[in-house]
């Protein structure tokens, strides 16, 4: 499978929100979703009364989404890529000002020594599927105490047991620090 580049999934510019188009007979704010061009698009509503816009989109057999988040009046606030399915944050993440400009741009794999693509070619090789909706890569990283971990959950089978597998990667070397099998009644 060829080798996905998540830093060209994003930009620095600015970008809005078609308020408009989700407001369209959906009084309620119910998430909305469509594919276009091969890409799921999940649009919702967050925060208290709505006070900001999300849009998450999937590409066909992606490992990546791309998470943008909006104000009120539809101007980006911030946008990154994350694992697919909920997962973490990898590249850069983009922060917005009210204005819509630029403010920050905060490098997420610093200090990480182990890369997404090489999480990505560790599941492959035991058998996770990436691509199931259980199926969740979540990072940690304390940079002060330069302690960095990727989180694997996933359902399915480790070794001879199955049910809810957890498993915590050292985020330097990717050596397997801690393996948790739950019973998930399978």
């Amino acid at each position: 499978m060829k080798k996905e580049d998540f830093t060209q999934l994003i930009h620095h510019h600015t970008e809005y929100f078609n308020l408009r188009e989700f407001c369209a007979g959906n009084k309620e704010g119910m998430p909305k979703k469509q594919e276009v061009k091969n890409v799921m698009i999940t649009e919702c509503t967050a925060g208290t009364g709505g006070s900001r816009f999300v849009s998450i989109s999937t590409r066909n057999c992606s490992c990546f989404s791309v998470y943008k988040e909006y104000g009120p009046t539809g101007i980006i606030r911030c946008k990154w890529v994350t694992f697919r399915n909920r997962g973490a944050a990898v590249g850069k993440k983009y922060l917005f000002g009210p204005d819509g400009k630029l403010t920050a741009a905060e490098d997420e794999e610093e200090g990480f020594g182990y890369t997404p693509h090489q999480v990505i070619q560790f599941c492959r090789e035991n058998h996770i599927n990436l691509f199931s909706e259980d199926t969740c890569i979540e990072r940690y990283a304390n940079r002060r105490n330069k302690e960095f971990y990727y989180i694997i959950r996933y359902l399915g089978r480790y070794q001879e047991k199955s049910g809810i597998i957890v498993m915590v990667l050292n985020g330097h070397d990717g050596n397997p620090e801690r393996i948790i099998v739950t019973d998930a009644g399978l």
